[in-house]
């Protein structure tokens, strides 16, 4: 055999060798690749959940103040301005009742890269439970619960898109998280600043009238004026917390040209009963929140409408501003985030 065709067949076993490396190579490479970028993927989704809720409960929005005015909105974020490291009750109250005006719904999809979501927001909850029977009207105060976020087995409030549109029912969303392509889940525990007061408001029935914490006592020239309809009879009954105590505040007018005579309960007893004329009666706020050492504690307080049977519309309106000596109570809370591509 001559050296050439040693040479050449050398030459043709080399290259087939060096083919061989290089497709074990570029197969190697094609298979790390996809891992890095299926990584990159993961990560990215992460990150995008992760910073959805970064931006809610560390941004105060823009205006700082969007809850109180709306219309000026240009982004929603739950901080609160006084208390930098809590989320603003007020301003996830305002966010939920108004999920689908456009400023909000808009802020939210940004956040979500307008990738389909499921929001579940857990508060804390503490409910002074009360026991009532009619004919006649008696009310009796049977205790007080406490059931932290965490603890909740169903969310206080749920916020949920798909395709760029608010869904409530929970089989359609069910249904669109079953057959995602992906899906992520991301949990916050965050600290809520919860204060609700209003001067004036007209009431119904549920409703969260009054939540904080006193860090002064009343003073006793200060007084809560129900008013109700003229030419009816009725009762508004509303659960009381003050402090450790629960009670209960029966205003009642029984036929509709009697006075109005509101009472204050703790369990079965009546400690204290005010009369006013026709349509109004005038509490004092002491008689509701009474004192307490202001150099070792803070108290909490709250009330909600238990029920409410008047047809017409009931107003109660602080005199003499309590407003002034309410302050948040702290409370914790629990954000749980889906996220998802269909």
């Amino acid at each position: 055999m001559r050296r050439g065709q040693i040479f050449t067949l050398d030459a043709l076993l080399s290259l087939v060798l060096v083919m061989i490396v290089l497709g074990v190579v570029i197969n190697t490479n094609e298979s790390v690749m996809a891992e890095i970028n299926s990584i990159m993927g993961w990560y990215e989704r992460a990150n995008l959940g992760d910073n959805m809720l970064d931006v809610l409960t560390k941004s105060a929005g823009e205006p700082e103040n969007w809850e109180s005015n709306l219309s000026g909105l240009k982004s929603v974020g739950l901080r609160s301005i006084n208390y930098t490291y809590a989320v603003d009750y007020g301003k996830l109250i305002a966010m939920v009742r108004n999920v689908n005006l456009s400023s909000v719904k808009q802020s939210l999809l940004n956040f979500s890269s307008w990738k389909d979501f499921q929001l579940d927001i857990y508060l804390t909850n503490i409910s002074v439970n009360l026991a009532v029977s009619t004919s006649p009207l008696q009310v009796q105060v049977v205790n007080i619960s406490y059931t932290y976020a965490s603890n909740l087995s169903e969310p206080t409030f749920r916020i949920a898109f798909i395709n760029g549109s608010l869904v409530t029912d929970e089989g359609v969303i069910n249904s669109s998280k079953a057959g995602a392509r992906w899906i992520s889940y991301h949990y916050k525990d965050v600290i809520v600043a919860r204060r609700v007061y209003y001067s004036t408001v007209n009431v119904f029935q549920g409703q969260e009238v009054l939540a904080g914490v006193l860090k002064e006592n009343v003073p006793p020239y200060a007084e809560l004026e129900i008013t109700v309809p003229a030419d009816e009879s009725g009762y508004v009954i509303f659960s009381v917390l003050d402090g450790d105590v629960g009670k209960a505040l029966v205003v009642q007018k029984e036929s509709s040209t009697s006075d109005v005579v509101a009472s204050i309960i703790e369990g079965s007893t009546t400690l204290y009963s005010y009369t006013g004329n026709s349509t109004a009666v005038s509490v004092p706020w002491v008689s509701l929140f009474e004192e307490f050492n202001t150099q070792t504690t803070v108290k909490i307080v709250g009330m909600r409408v238990y029920d409410d049977t008047f047809a017409g519309t009931v107003t109660m309106r602080d005199l003499n501003g309590l407003g002034v000596l309410l302050a948040p109570r702290l409370e914790p809370g629990v954000l749980k985030l889906w996220m998802w591509e269909s």
